[in-house]
């Protein structure tokens, strides 16, 4: 780096509060969109003043589009980080990047604004005012010009944001946030006919309303009134796909649960301090991230946000396993001849339909963190299961213990095996009985197992047959085994740091969540 050269740090947030506070699938994708799209719009500028993204590699396609040049098709899902770093001259101005930022998201709900509400509420209502104050007060936006390359590295992709105390009658979407109707006290009455005249049902605050309405304008951004950004380039939107799939077409009657996908890489942080690592770095992850969206289609999901070493998804049960699998197999592929080892760990909640969406979005990314990462030393899956009542299971497990020889799940593999017997005999006793099995089965706190792994297969496979799976001796002992032995191993949670042995013990959350695949979650 020369001495007329610097740095340029940038972070965008509140991402936790703008993207996981969502009542419907829309709302959640919408959510990543914006905030990926504006933090494009803060990589565009920073070219506009002759920067250099350095990290991460900037998505060409992507920045095109935003000026209405973009050659390929244009970007459906969030694919840009909130952050970034880039090289810029020693003239060069931050402030036009934030004020950038700020502008595109003025104009993005001014143009929501102008189609949806002009006709219901006038420029000077209270409506208006109260549009105006979460509009323009609502991003946190960081950003720090400095010789050091690594000074925002330890900073958190999510980050806690809290909204202003606000008066009236709060959003049903955005905690915290006043509802745009202005009025004080809860009226259901009047409340329920400004929302119905509007034509929504639900109470929502400006920054939620822009969410639930922009996809449907976007292609009219800088249409009628043309958007001059800082730096004299035009900003220009483009056509979006409204219809984005509810949690019940991906949850049928038939099996009433959705599974979100979070994908995140292990300990990138480390290497990015080498310049030349980083852009071997940057190179794959832009490999990986363009590969995501096919691979989630072909596991029949919906693509949330792909962007850097991050995936967010949201699949049908029985695909959601099969696609955390195959997305590692990408990335894994992606770092390959670049000399840095680099692994993906992912977490996967299993939710039933009537659970709220945002407390799983909330709780995917402290299973990720928590149980993938820092329970199982990271290159790890992590599961839960949420049935109306709370949590009904936990499974992890680093991925060299999770998939067999083949690159098949096991557990995927010992649940077919079960949802293979025939209905009339498949065995809830055995599964609820089975904490009570491994009480006896684990080791006290300091001491030896009472069994090793040969002696508490079999004896669990004779109480498996004994459950009523074998009443007319269809399932010979030996193949009772087999199951058994591979249920008992992804049983066994392994409790380690990189490179470390571990500490084992028998779980029976793995056995209850075998059941929850074989049968789909119904009971």
């Amino acid at each position: 780096m020369t001495q007329d050269k610097k740095y340029f740090h940038f972070t965008l947030g509140a991402v936790q509060e703008f993207v996981a506070q969502a009542q419907r699938t829309r709302d959640f994708w919408a959510g990543s969109f914006i905030l990926s799209w504006l933090a494009a719009v803060a990589m565009r500028s920073v070219q506009k003043q002759g920067g250099t993204i350095i990290f991460p590699k900037p998505d060409d396609n992507y920045l095109n589009c935003l000026e209405g040049q973009g050659k390929n098709q244009p970007p459906a899902q969030g694919r840009v980080p909130n952050r970034f770093k880039a090289a810029v001259n020693h003239n060069f101005k931050p402030e036009a990047i934030v004020d950038s930022v700020q502008m595109a998201w003025r104009e993005l709900a001014e143009v929501v604004w102008n189609a949806d509400l002009q006709a219901f509420c006038q420029n000077d209502s209270i409506h208006r005012q109260i549009w105006d104050r979460q509009i323009g007060g609502f991003f946190e936006i960081t950003w720090a010009l400095t010789e050091a390359s690594n000074i925002l590295d330890r900073r958190k992709n999510w980050r806690t944001h809290f909204a202003p105390k606000e008066p009236g009658v709060k959003c049903m979407s955005m905690a915290g946030w006043q509802e745009l109707s202005g009025i004080r006290s809860p009226n259901k009455t009047e409340l329920e006919n400004f929302w119905r005249a509007i034509g929504e049902k639900d109470f929502l605050c400006a920054i939620a309303f822009v969410k639930r309405r922009f996809a449907v304008h976007f292609e009219n951004l800088g249409k009628e009134k043309k958007i001059k950004m800082p730096g004299g380039w035009v900003l220009k939107g483009w056509k979006l796909n409204a219809g984005v799939p509810s949690l019940s077409s991906l949850a049928p009657e038939s099996a009433p649960f959705y599974a979100i996908l979070l994908m995140d890489g292990d300990s990138l942080g480390k290497h990015l301090t080498d310049t030349k690592a980083a852009t071997k770095i940057s190179d794959a992850l832009e490999n990986f991230t363009r590969r995501v969206p096919e691979l989630v289609s072909r596991h029949n999901g919906f693509l949330v946000y792909a962007g850097g070493d991050d995936v967010l998804a949201i699949l049908p049960l029985e695909d959601a396993l099969s696609c955390a699998k195959t997305l590692r197999d990408a990335y894994e592929k992606a770092f390959e001849g670049t000399g840095i080892h680099s692994t993906l760990s992912g977490a996967v909640e299993f939710a039933h339909i009537k659970m709220p969406l945002t407390k799983i979005l909330r709780d995917a990314h402290s299973l990720l963190d928590n149980v993938a990462k820092d329970g199982c030393g990271r290159d790890a899956i992590a599961v839960r299961v949420w049935k109306p009542g709370g949590k009904a299971a936990e499974w992890a497990m680093p991925w060299k213990q999770a998939l067999d020889d083949d690159g098949r799940l096991v557990i995927e593999k010992v649940a077919e095996a079960f949802r293979n017997e025939k209905k009339k005999d498949f065995s809830r006793k055995f599964f609820y009985r089975i904490r009570e099995r491994f009480d006896l089965l684990n080791p006290p706190k300091e001491g030896k197992a009472i069994l090793d792994q040969a002696q508490a297969c079999h004896l669990l496979a004779a109480d498996y047959m004994a459950s009523g799976v074998d009443k007319k001796r269809k399932l010979r002992f030996a193949k009772a085994k087999k199951v058994i032995d591979a249920l008992l191993i992804q049983c066994r949670r392994v409790i380690r740091e990189v490179d470390d042995k571990g500490l084992e013990r028998l779980d029976a959350d793995a056995a209850l969540f075998v059941r929850f695949l074989a049968t789909k979650g119904v009971d």
